[in-house]
Formats: structure tokens, sequence, C-alpha cells
């Protein structure tokens, strides 16, 4: 992963990169800047996993700075440093689901515990990215399939879909189920009954209907 480290204490920032053990905690990539407006320089080109940023940042604070990442990437995860104890400053961090805000002197076992939070928030976002793709390629795949599934439904209850099933339908319109299920399926014209049948559920229904042949 990914960690954007913004302090403006050159001291502070040196001490926290030399002793945190990054690789331990899955951070492969460590960025650091003094000046905010590099920072977000940088942001326009790159992505990032987790920031971590100091509050009082001369030009511009943290929580300001924070506010247009998250606008930019609303999935970062963010970690405030402090040497000040504000409860307003605190009250902003919890607002903008902060992972951890800690002050300074900055306690390392604390800092690195915060990261792995950080980290464990991350792995935990993109395992549900990843089961939300996978299931829309599923549905991809099966999509004929089940739209053929539906179709039987429609001719029987054709306002009884659950919101799952409308959602297949790239329309949410009562009327376009019936040119649907013609324009769908055209060998549907060859077989009278199943006509009358979908013409008779769809007057149970109160929609009138009309069928042709492409």
């Amino acid at each position: 992963m990914k960690l954007l480290f913004i302090d403006d204490e050159e001291e502070t920032r040196k001490g926290i990169e030399k002793n945190i053990n990054w690789e331990k905690l899955s951070i492969h990539s460590l960025v650091s800047f003094s000046n905010p407006f590099e920072a977000l320089h940088y942001l326009e080109t790159e992505d990032v996993d987790i920031v971590l940023s100091d509050i009082r940042i001369p030009q511009m604070d943290g929580i300001t700075l924070c506010r247009e990442i998250l606008q930019k990437n609303p999935s970062v995860s963010i970690i405030f440093i402090s040497g000040y104890s504000d409860k307003e400053y605190l009250m902003n961090a919890i607002q903008m689901s902060a992972v951890d805000y800690i002050e300074k002197p900055v306690s390392i076992p604390k800092l690195e515990s915060a990261i792995e939070k950080a980290v464990s928030r991350q792995l935990h976002t993109r395992s549900l990215e990843q089961q939300e793709k996978t299931a829309s390629e599923i549905i991809q795949k099966n999509r004929q399939l089940l739209l053929d599934q539906l179709m039987q439904k429609l001719i029987h209850s054709p306002l009884q879909l659950t919101e799952k099933e409308q959602a297949l339908f790239p329309l949410n319109h009562k009327d376009y189920y019936r040119v649907y299920i013609c324009a769908s399926r055209p060998d549907t014209m060859r077989f009278p009954a199943l006509i009358q049948a979908i013409s008779d559920s769809l007057a149970q229904s109160g929609l009138s209907s009309s069928f042709f042949s492409a």
C-alpha cells in the first residue's frame, strides 16, 4: 500500500520515517511532504491508500487538506497527528471518519497501531469492491438466462418483480414490460396461446396490450 505523509516539522517527519517498520505494516511506498500544496499537486497524478497528516501546517491546516484529498479519493484512510489537545480538531477528525487522532510527541507503537487499522480498512474496502465486481461479472455472464427466467415471471405476474430483478431491465416502466417481451422473443408470435396468456395477465394488472412481429 501507499502512504502519503505531510508534516512541516522536518525533525518529526524524519523521526517517524526512520523509526517505523513500514514493510512490516504492508506499506510498500512512502511519500512525504512538508508543504500541503506540493502534496495536493502530487495527488493530481498519483493515488494513495493512506494519508498521515499533521493538523497544524502553515498555509493550509491538515483538516482542510484532507477534505480536499477525500473529495478526489473518498476511499482514502486518514490518520491525524497534532501537538495540540484541541477538541474542535478532534471533532473534525471524527466527522471525517479518520482512522485515528494521535497527539505529539508521537508514540511509535500507537502510530503503528493506527496504520495497521488503516491498512485493515483498505483491505476490507478492496475485498468488498472485488466481491461486487465478481458478482457483476457473474450477472453479466448469466444475463440472458436470468432475463429468460424473469420473462416467464412477467407473463404470470408482471408487477411482482423484486427490486434486484427490476434492476436487470434498462428501463423501469410498467408499459415497457409488454414491449420487452415481444421484442426479446420474436418466436412468441408463433404461439397464439402464449400471446393470449400474456395479454390476459397484463389485462388483469390494468395494462393494455398490443402485439406485433418485427
